[in-house]
């Protein structure tokens, strides 16, 4: 499944903080000191701190490493890149001061043991191959490790400044699921078996022997280029419309049950698909929902106190920018506020 889905680099601001609260909460105080004058090759003054373009772009560079940020050659967007990409490291500077007043530490054993555990469990080949990933990507393990060492600082210190929200309570659930009734469904989801093949011509030679009564499995077993479901028939297991490509969910979905679509280009190929079953939506009880709303909502105070405190913080915050990485708005906390209303999905 994962094969189909469409996934979308992280944005370069939700890159530098990690901390999914975090992305959306940022607001930038701004002055101009107009008998202090920035040094030529400076980005930004905060407090005492400088930062000039070759840290910025050192900075860039990692986060293109680890999470695939990187300029856009259109000239206007590369110029909004730096821009926020300099809004980025401003708020770095405000948080990791405000992680050394709460007197945050992170010990060096801790986060090269959350980078072990990560190479165990996510990169197959070992140490060998995250060695080799390194030099690949043109940065070092004391990168990695500073930025595990950031995300845990500030995970922390996100943590310190929620501890006393105050719990929801069972009438709080019961009214934010009155109010979203209507989405309080499980989404419809289909078994879908698959195959996929580089051309179009291979998938239409594809589709002709299914409907011409040859077995889906077999056919899968001799084309399908999917090594990871080649050998079970092509199934990709029960998935909704969102965890597909969209043109590939489309035909998917509107497709009775029992029968083949495609054939249907992907980022990685042509495909032939099936659905084999369908389960409709359905309406969720309260009891059902209870928990993970209870939860959600949880998270959203705690949300509110977490955007609360760092609005009062960046509004003391003097960050003086030059005048080609000035924001547009550097007051304006992001316009990608996360929506305030529960969902039952997730």
């Amino acid at each position: 499944m994962d094969r189909l889905k469409e996934i979308d680099r992280t944005k370069l601001v939700a890159a530098v903080l990690c901390v999914g609260l975090l992305a959306a909460v940022a607001v930038f105080a701004y002055t101009r000191l107009a008998d202090d004058e920035l040094p030529e090759d400076a980005v930004l003054r905060y407090g005492d701190r400088v930062v000039t373009e070759d840290e910025l772009q050192d900075r860039v560079e990692i986060l293109g490493a680890l999470y695939g940020v990187q300029r856009p050659e259109d000239e206007s967007e590369g110029e909004q890149f730096d821009k926020d990409s300099a809004k980025s490291m401003a708020v770095s500077l405000i948080l990791d001061e405000a992680i050394e007043e709460h007197q945050i530490e992170i010990p060096e054993r801790k986060a090269q043991d959350q980078l072990d555990q990560l190479i165990e469990d996510q990169l197959v080949g070992g140490r060998q191959a995250f060695v080799d990933w390194l030099s690949e990507v043109g940065i070092n393990e004391q990168d990695v490790l500073d930025e595990i060492t950031s995300q845990l600082a500030t995970s922390r210190l996100v943590e310190e400044v929620v501890q006393d929200v105050p719990d929801v309570t069972d009438e709080d659930v019961r009214v934010a699921f009155d109010e979203h009734r209507d989405r309080m469904v499980t989404p419809e989801a289909r078994r879908l078996l698959n195959i996929v093949v580089e051309t179009k011509r291979d998938a239409q030679r594809v589709l002709e022997a299914l409907r011409g009564g040859a077995d889906f499995g077999e056919v899968a077993a001799t084309w399908s280029r999917d090594g990871s479901t080649r050998d079970s028939g092509g199934d990709l297991g029960l998935v909704t419309a969102d965890q597909l490509e969209a043109d590939y969910a489309d035909a998917a979905f509107s497709t009775l049950r029992g029968s083949v679509f495609g054939p249907v280009e992907t980022q990685y190929g042509w495909n032939v698909g099936k659905v084999a079953d369908v389960r409709p939506s359905t309406a969720l009880t309260f009891a059902a929902v209870k928990e993970t709303l209870a939860r959600e909502l949880q998270n959203r105070e705690r949300l509110e106190a977490w955007r609360s405190y760092l609005g009062d913080l960046l509004e003391d915050a003097d960050v003086e920018y030059a005048d080609s990485y000035l924001p547009d708005d550097p007051t304006a906390p992001p316009s990608d506020l996360p929506e305030t209303t529960p969902d039952a999905e997730k």
